[in-house]
């Protein structure tokens, strides 16, 4: 047994995998089990410090460790990631309590773990919350049967969902589809509705995780694709370029870029010049040879843009970054319906979001199904009693639509 504020679970995985295992280190850190029970996660994105010998410090984090997961994503185990595994199957063999658990990114399966770690019970996909829960017991040691809150709080308020609560986000199944079909055709998507109907949250609780998680990927029939899935997000303010340099260099950090590397693709965005920050955008995604880089930006709230004297420059950026023809950037902007006046005083983008391979998506009010899954979807990550949730459905749901978008 473990005594609480001891338990130090180690999370090993590939470099191309980063941003994903930052997210599940996130969530595992924030559920309520782990800081009941004061599970640490040791990340080396976050953990491994500057200067000194980096070799020393993952022996001395592996040997502190009282757990230990790999993150396995679509290109397997790989790289330094062999050498951690290695040596956390030594202490297995030798701690028979020593959880081992291996964690399949969503596409992969049991079949894809190499021989020596197929003998241990892996989870799936840490998005789904029954998979989350069985990661969370095997690191805490606690039994099966256990019932398991995730959640504290499992709403969010007035304020928009984004990607960091994306599991909470429930009801817009269907439009989260529409919009993966809709970028399948082109590079320039505008997202639009009434004031409160969900855009933001549409955009960046539903399509940023499906987008990551590889739904634009060709199909399974046509063989492994192995595309790398970036995204930038921005919001353009009255600095449209500075929020821009931002959201392209916290990307890249966040992959795996050095700051000196992140700071000069902000540099090359703040030129204004369309063809240097599509470089920058380029260039931010994270790199792996025989491996393509596919990057979505979300330009939320867009309507902003038109207080900014930089309004001209930005939009010339924008539509270069979404070059018809190459599929290398998708650029999707969110705007409110009673501002979408705004893009006629711009020429070329009024013509391309008015042309077919650059539609408008209209934002309808949710469904009933909907609206009660956004009630009990997440009551059940708080470990709400299945026959509490059902209580809940008869409140009436209305005021969710006074969501802001």
């Amino acid at each position: 047994m473990i005594p609480d504020g001891e338990h130090s679970l180690f999370l090993s995985h590939a470099g191309i995998d980063s941003e994903a295992a930052l997210r599940l280190a996130q969530r595992l850190e924030e559920s309520e089990e782990a800081k009941t029970h004061g599970l640490k996660v040791w990340i080396d994105k976050t953990d491994l410090g500057a200067g000194g010998r980096w070799k020393d410090a993952l022996q001395s984090a592996l040997a502190k460790s009282t757990a230990f997961a790999v993150y396995v994503g679509s290109h397997g185990v790989v790289n330094w990631v062999w050498d951690e595994v290695s040596v956390a199957l030594d202490r297995a063999h030798k701690e028979r309590d020593y959880p081992l658990v291996p964690v399949l990114a969503a596409g992969t399966t049991s079949a894809d773990l190499p021989s020596f770690l197929s003998q241990y019970q892996g989870v799936g996909d840490p998005e789904q919350p029954d998979e989350l829960r069985k990661l969370l017991r095997a690191v805490l040691r606690l039994e099966p049967r256990r019932k398991l809150a995730i959640e504290r709080e499992p709403f969010v308020g007035l304020q928009a969902y984004d990607s960091s609560k994306a599991h909470l986000f429930f009801g817009r199944e269907k439009e989260t589809d529409e919009l993966i079909a809709l970028l399948r055709e082109t590079p320039l998507l505008l997202v639009t509705g009434d004031s409160g109907s969900g855009k933001s949250s549409l955009v960046l609780a539903g399509l940023v995780p499906a987008f990551r998680g590889g739904r634009l990927a060709r199909p399974p029939d046509e063989g492994p694709d192995e595309t790398i899935w970036h995204v930038v997000e921005t919001r353009p303010g009255t600095d449209p370029f500075g929020r821009l340099a931002d959201g392209v260099r916290d990307a890249a950090e966040r992959t795996g870029a050095g700051t000196a590397k992140a700071s000069d693709l902000a540099d090359l965005v703040r030129t204004r010049q369309p063809d240097k920050v599509r470089d920058a955008v380029l260039s931010g995604a994270p790199k792996d040879p025989g491996r393509p880089s596919k990057v979505l930006v979300v330009v939320d709230q867009f309507e902003e843009f038109r207080s900014s004297p930089q309004a001209t420059a930005y939009v010339a950026a924008l539509l270069r970054l979404a070059t018809p023809g190459d599929d290398r950037i998708r650029v999707v902007l969110t705007m409110r319906r009673d501002y979408l006046y705004a893009c006629d005083s711009f020429p070329d983008l009024s013509e391309r979001l008015q042309g077919k391979s650059s539609p408008r998506y209209l934002l309808h009010r949710m469904s009933r199904k909907g609206l009660r899954e956004v009630i009990t979807k997440p009551l059940d990550l708080a470990g709400i009693d299945e026959r509490d949730r059902e209580d809940l459905e008869q409140i009436p749901v209305e005021f969710t639509h006074n969501r802001r978008a």
